[in-house]
């Protein structure tokens, strides 16, 4: 059975081999060529001479990779009635659709599945409204009212549908049909050794403690501005500190903020991390995380510190607050009151303790042996479902 998977993802070229910056790697994917005998990916794409070391092999058995030029951006708006034949085609030619939500590539190709009578599947992995609201520019704004009412119609009609919160995306975007709740997260099980290893560290006397935030450079809503301004409030009540961000995007973008905040030599970008075990050294390397989100359906980077025993601080928006306890949360954009709640957990050490733990044993039910034999159930149900159509 050939099944098409929908989404903007960016995946990068390298003469016939495709790659991922970890999103949807060949793991990921795997985990519907486990199910279905052929799978189309339908995306956007980037050829480039070489894979960088951060990015992930996608190309596995059984896969093919379907390009759709940039439609989405005022100056690439041309192309749009070319992409929208292109997943035309793609829909045409597949026995059912699997479209992630919000994107634009998985809206177009659940209006031609409905069109054309072919099963859909649709995983709800964001909020339309919030992403294109806090995304930090006008036109996001504009469109995210029309976004919202959008994927809230198609999912409404979705025979099947995955969420990744438990709570916070099913409140917003209903569905009338099937539903299982897989949260999009990758772990595995984590020795006890990893929380004994987080403890010690806690307890330990350092020279210098690292604050830690994961979020793209190139938006608003990951609450880097936050962290600046919360940081500079404390910045002489901290023991010597060190903040990194880590994501992708353009540093340059926070250079006036930080240098306003004479923070120049208090914070490093450490650009990306290949997913697995390059992030959760680096989280194990980290004393506190902060998240300080203004946007976020599921908090992914929060699960996987959680399971790495981690200290976090984060915003009370989408599924974070299904992770956290309330004091360990802030209002979006409070820099005040996160300056606070940082100096009172790295002051506290059996606090500290305490969190490290709650958040470790917590984590136990993302673990994806968990998540997995869910889904696999969910997708051969839809899968048998077409053949008795």
């Amino acid at each position: 059975m050939r099944a098409l998977f929908a989404h903007d993802h960016i995946f990068y070229k390298v003469g016939d081999a495709y790659y991922s910056n970890g999103g949807l790697s060949g793991e990921v994917l795997s985990r519907y060529t486990e199910i279905f005998e052929d799978l189309s990916i339908v995306s956007r794409q980037e050829v480039v001479d070489k894979p960088d070391n951060n990015l992930s092999l996608s190309s596995i058995p059984n896969t093919n990779f379907i390009k759709v030029p940039n439609f989405k951006s005022v100056n690439s708006i041309v192309n749009y009635k070319k992409a929208e034949g292109i997943i035309k085609q793609a829909v045409l030619e597949c026995d059912c659709l699997i479209a992630r939500l919000p994107s634009s590539i998985g809206a177009i190709a659940v209006k031609f599945a409905k069109k054309y009578n072919k099963s859909f599947l649709i995983e709800v992995v964001g909020c339309a409204w919030d992403a294109n609201k806090n995304y930090g520019s006008l036109m996001g704004k504009v469109v995210a009212p029309f976004s919202f009412f959008s994927n809230k119609r198609l999912i409404a009609k979705s025979n099947y549908t995955i969420y990744i919160t438990k709570e916070f995306l099913q409140k917003r975007y209903p569905s009338k049909g099937l539903s299982i709740v897989c949260p999009n997260v990758n772990i595995t099980p984590v020795s006890e050794e990893v929380l004994q290893m987080r403890t010690a560290k806690i307890m330990s006397q350092r020279e210098k403690i690292k604050i830690g935030l994961v979020g793209s450079l190139n938006v608003d809503y990951k609450g880097h501005e936050t962290v600046i301004k919360a940081i500079n409030l404390i910045k002489d009540e901290l023991p010597p500190f060190k903040i990194e961000f880590l994501g992708k995007g353009d540093p340059n973008r926070w250079a006036r903020l930080i240098f306003d905040n004479s923070l120049e030599d208090c914070i490093d970008f450490i650009g990306t991390l290949p997913s697995g075990n390059k992030v959760y050294n680096w989280m194990d390397s980290l004393d506190l995380l902060l998240q300080p989100s203004s946007a976020e359906a599921q908090g992914r980077s929060i699960i996987e510190a959680m399971s790495r025993g981690c200290p976090i601080i984060a915003s009370e928006v989408g599924g974070i607050v299904e992770l956290l306890d309330k004091d360990r949360l802030i209002r979006p954009g409070d820099y005040k009151s996160l300056a606070n709640k940082i100096l009172n957990v790295i002051s506290d050490k059996e606090d500290m303790i305490n969190q490290a733990k709650k958040n470790y044993i917590n984590s136990k039910q993302y673990y994806r042996s968990n998540i997995d034999k869910k889904r696999n159930e969910f997708l051969r149900n839809f899968k048998n479902s077409i053949g008795n159509k």
